[in-house]
């Protein structure tokens, strides 16, 4: 069953603007890994940028969905616990998501869930879309 849909569009010069900030900045958006991967790509870091978006809309429709209450955080304290990835064979982005950080942070028992994202590039934006199943 689904739980939630979140989607996201950002504009590609919006985080070629974010990118002139010190790396203390980006590291609350971005974990380190992202930083590399993307190297400084500003359309790779639109699109994960957008993935978090996305998974924070979401997750907050599945946890009300599920009739949880829990503490609503900021955009840039939940990013922390999100990581998007890209599977090195066939480089599919996917959440590496901290969950037991993620549930404290909340203060909410989190259930069993599956992630599903896409993102899409164009030359200005970057989208994405993330829905969340129960398992």
């Amino acid at each position: 069953m689904i739980l939630g849909v979140g989607v996201d569009i950002v504009s590609v010069n919006r985080l070629e603007s974010i990118l002139k900030y010190p790396r203390a900045h980006l590291l609350k958006i971005f974990s380190q890994e992202e930083l590399d991967y993307c190297n400084k790509d500003s359309k790779s870091l639109a699109g994960r940028f957008a993935a978090k978006e996305a998974f924070y809309k979401a997750l907050s429709g599945s946890l009300c969905k599920l009739n949880l209450k829990f503490y609503k955080c900021s955009f840039i304290l939940l990013s922390k616990y999100i990581n998007v990835i890209n599977d090195i064979d066939n480089n599919i982005p996917y959440f590496k998501i901290d969950w037991t950080g993620l549930g404290d942070l909340l203060k909410v028992s989190l259930p069993k869930v599956n992630t599903h994202l896409s993102i899409s590039h164009e030359k200005l934006y970057a989208v994405s879309v993330v829905i969340i199943e129960s398992v």
